[in-house]
This record gives structure tokens, C-alpha cells and sequence, in this order.
């Protein structure tokens, strides 16, 4: 009977008929209620107790995936749901790309309204107050988040090294094809100025919120984490107040090694410029620093 109505509509929806007008409304408005009934709930019905939540807040390219794995591998571990070494799947973004799983349960936080037609859970995901959330707001706004309640971590980096971090990845993920050399870069100039616009408006957002309430913001400096991993974990763990317990944090830190994950079989190290594109990104650089300087912008607070 399926196969028969398929075979109905696939026959007669290219003509301009009552028929394919009828399909067309109906179809229209199924999609319509499902995305209606979605925002609906997440606005409405969906309550988060933000004492508990745990969400870090990063400018691009600033340690996201780093932080977010030592702190899921280490959350792992003191509530004993496994061993905190990461299971490597392949990234739903892009396929040629792995990522690290971790054993806490790995639920979705709802943080923006969606306006998209398209195939809607019908349950809202349950919210884990012990994982930790990530995002990048105010780049992507997050309108379903609370920001005098929330406290959360913010990682920031200079500009320069973001922006031109970003650039590459961005260049080495869509325009592998394309050998671009150091002159080809101010033929991007306009994605590169883009690209500053969204990350001083994630500064200068952070910045104001850290001048309004520097005790419910704990600010993490990429440089930071980097270079004294455990002390900066540590500060985000006792943040949050969550239990420290120093023996796991340095066996997470070490599980998500670079040297730790290779042996495991990862090899996705997108976090860091390929050696051979260091004169490109000093370009990159070079045209990031004027503009930023032509803008006379400072964040004192923040740095």
C-alpha cells in the first residue's frame, strides 16, 4: 500500500494540479507544527537549574576540545563510569576527521531556538550536570541561556593567533585542492577581516560581562592552559566545585596527551599549523595586527 501511494505522488506532484497543491500545504504545515511544538518546548518547558550547569565559553581555536576532553576524562574517572581513556569515532562534520568520546553520558544542551524544517526529536535531551557544555557564544548567539545566571569558563587567546589558527583550518578543511602561497592570501583578505569582526565581538562581549561580575566568570588564558596544564584544570575543577582530586586530573591530562593519543590510534590534531605552512600564517598574521591596530581596541580586562 506504501509502495502504491509513493508511486501516486512520485507520478503526479510535477503537475500544477489541486493534487500537488493539496501535498505541497500539507507537507508545508507538518514541518511547520513539528518546528513550532520544538521552540515551543525548549522555551517554555525546558527548565535548567544553573547553579549546576557547567559551560565553557571559547573564542575559536582557543583550546575547546583540549579542555573539554580533560575535563570529560576526568569526570569519568572520579564518578567511576570508566577509565577515561577515549573511544576515537569519526566526526559527523566532517568525515575525514576523528573525535574522542568519553564514557559520561554525552547529552546535547538546547542553547539556541532552531528555525530549520527539518526532522525534530520529540523529546527534549535531559541535561547532565556533571558533563561539561561547550560553545561560542556571542559568535553563534545562545537566546535560550540566561547570562546573569550562568557561570561560566571563557577561554580567550590573542587575535592573532586565533583569527590566524582559524584561517588555516578553515583554508585545510574546504580548500584542500587549492595550494594557496603567501601571496594568494590577500585574495582572502575580506575572510580574514570576517573572521576578526567575530572574534573581537566574542572579546569585547567577554570583556564587558568580566567588568559587570569578575567573580561568576572565571577567565582561561590559552597560553595558560598549554604551558601549566594541571594548575589551569585545577582552577576550573574548584570553579565549578567540583572535587579535586589530584592523582586523576594528572592521569586525565596525560591520557589526552598528544603522545597518549597517538599511541591510541588519533591522529586528528587539527590545533596545531602544519610546519610548512609557518610563513603563511606570519602573513596571516601581519595583516591581522594592522587591522586590529587601525581599530585602536584594547581588552584589559581580559589580558
Amino acid at each position: 500500500m506504501k509502495s502504491l501511494i509513493k508511486n501516486y505522488i512520485n507520478l503526479n506532484l510535477f503537475k500544477k494540479n489541486l493534487f500537488s497543491k493539496i501535498f505541497f500545504v500539507t507537507c508545508f504545515f507538518i514541518k511547520f507544527f513539528k518546528l513550532f511544538r520544538h521552540n515551543y518546548r525548549i522555551i517554555f518547558k525546558n527548565q535548567v537549574d544553573y547553579s549546576k550547569l557547567k559551560l565553557i565559553y571559547s573564542l575559536p581555536r582557543s583550546g575547546t576540545h583540549y579542555s573539554y576532553y580533560i575535563i570529560n576524562s576526568y569526570t569519568e574517572m572520579l564518578h567511576n563510569l570508566g577509565d577515561g581513556m577515549p573511544k576515537i569515532k569519526k566526526d559527523k562534520r566532517f568525515l575525514n576527521e576523528d573525535e574522542l568520546i568519553y564514557g559520561i553520558k554525552k547529552t546535547q544542551l538546547v542553547k539556541r531556538l532552531d528555525f530549520k524544517f527539518q526532522v525534530i526529536d520529540e523529546e527534549l535531551p535531559e541535561i547532565d550536570y556533571d558533563q561539561a557544555y561547550v560553545g561560542h557564544h556571542p559568535i553563534p548567539f545562545d537566546n535560550l541561556m540566561d547570562f546573569n545566571k550562568i557561570k561560566p569558563v571563557v577561554l580567550i587567546r590573542s587575535p592573532e593567533e586565533s583569527v590566524s589558527s582559524y584561517v588555516l583550518l578553515d583554508f585545510n578543511r574546504r580548500l584542500k585542492k587549492h595550494k594557496i602561497k603567501i601571496n594568494d592570501i590577500y585574495n582572502y583578505k575580506t575572510l580574514i577581516f570576517h573572521q576578526c569582526n567575530l572574534h573581537l565581538k566574542f572579546l569585547d562581549y567577554w570583556e564587558k560581562k568580566y567588568k559587570e561580575n569578575n567573580e561568576k566568570i572565571l577567565i582561561i588564558r590559552f597560553e595558560d592552559l598549554i604551558n601549566e596544564t594541571f594548575l589551569t584544570c585545577s582552577k576550573i575543577i574548584n570553579f565549578w566545585n567540583i572535587k579535586l582530586d589530584e592523582k586523576l586530573l594528572l592521569k586525565s591530562i596525560e591520557i589526552n596527551s598528544k603522545d597518549s593519543l597517538k599511541k591510541k590510534g588519533y591522529s586528528n590534531f587539527v590545533v596545531q599549523t602544519p610546519e610548512h605552512q609557518d610563513e603563511l600564517r606570519k602573513k596571516i598574521k601581519e595583516i591581522i595586527k594592522d587591522y586590529i591596530k587601525n581599530k585602536k581596541i584594547s581588552f584589559s580586562n581580559l589580558y
